[in-house]
């Protein structure tokens, strides 16, 4: 019987599916073709969507980023809370979204999904120029929007891959105590944005210099796009097809594992200092590689810059490669400072 029953609701289940995908035949544009068709124009194994789709299964975005939990996390970590957040006139209807109302990063968080049943549909949300903090507004502390520069289709990632709300950080040429008020003290883990055009981090000055916004992988067309979805790869991993114009392939992923190398030398040092200075502390799990984060606790102004720098170039997770000028000066102007304390 038991089986039975699950039968009887396997085929109730699927006669549903195909009755909802039926609809009218000879919709506008279509040319008579009837609903199921043109579900299977894209919902069909060997599509360029499927392929796709596929891809994104894989990627950071499908497998690491989704809370299901209501307030202001779910404007970045879900696909409701993102196209709330867009669409916002005030924080509270993001605060507002029970879990229950939403759903992974997929494909219509990014794309205007079975809006029109054409080629517009895999147009993007959003592709503005970003002038807005993390959550777009300015809240009760004053803390004003953030400008950024115009990365063309890559406006698209900027909405989320920016640092939230600096908080306490001390400015380059602050003096007064800062309190952490948490381990987890620091920009979260958006920066990328900020760092490729060179901000982000507390700017200390030292004997290196910090670049202008428009050098670098900056001024690529497109910026992130270009990069971790070269030929229209959803898997979001950089291929050095990507840098071609810049560098041959092999000479860029050459490059890049010298980058991170260093940086990934200069970081642990700082973070290896900062722990000694005892505002840090070392993860056992992982102190072969960075494992350093920050202490709750009050500490002097340049001890805080220094500790926010690192977790800027942590979070940021391209050791270098995003903007190598600008990292390499952040680190070895921190690394400076806090070793001649």
């Amino acid at each position: 019987m038991k089986n039975l029953i699950k039968l009887l609701s396997f085929v109730f289940f699927a006669g549903t599916i195909l009755m909802s995908c039926e609809g009218p035949e000879g919709t506008a544009g279509t040319d008579g073709m009837d609903g199921t068709a043109e579900c299977m124009a894209c919902h069909n194994e060997g599509t360029a969507f499927a392929a796709k789709e596929a891809q994104f299964d894989v990627s950071a975005h499908s497998l690491g980023t989704y809370f299901s939990r209501g307030g202001q996390c779910a404007g970045c970590h879900s696909t409701e809370g993102f196209l709330a957040r867009m669409d916002f006139t005030s924080i509270n209807e993001i605060d507002g979204l029970g879990q229950d109302n939403q759903s992974p990063i997929a494909c219509r968080t990014c794309h205007n999904v079975h809006l029109a049943y054409d080629e517009t549909d895999w147009a993007l949300t959003f592709t503005d120029q970003v002038t807005e903090t993390i959550f777009g507004y300015e809240d009760g502390d004053g803390h004003e929007s953030y400008s950024f520069g115009d990365y063309g289709n890559g406006n698209m990632c900027l909405q989320c891959h920016q640092a939230r709300d600096r908080g306490n950080v001390p400015t380059a040429t602050e003096t007064a105590d800062v309190t952490t008020g948490s381990t987890h003290w620091g920009p979260h883990y958006g920066v990328q944005g900020n760092v490729l055009q060179a901000s982000g981090g507390v700017n200390i000055l030292g004997d290196l210099s910090y670049p202008s916004t428009t050098g670098g992988h900056a001024g690529i067309d497109d910026a992130c796009i270009s990069c971790h979805m070269s030929g229209g790869n959803h898997s979001l991993e950089v291929s050095y097809d990507g840098c071609i114009t810049c560098h041959t392939a092999g000479d860029a992923e050459d490059k890049v594992e010298d980058l991170e190398e260093e940086i990934h030398d200069l970081l642990f040092d700082l973070g290896k200092e900062l722990a000694i200075a005892g505002v840090m502390t070392a993860d056992v799990e992982d102190t072969d590689t960075v494992g350093y984060e920050p202490k709750n606790m009050t500490m002097t102004a340049d001890q805080a810059k220094g500790v926010y720098n690192y977790m800027v170039v942590y979070q940021d997770h391209s050791y270098g490669v995003h903007n190598p000028t600008y990292i390499r000066a952040l680190l070895n102007n921190s690394l400076d400072l806090v070793t001649a304390k």
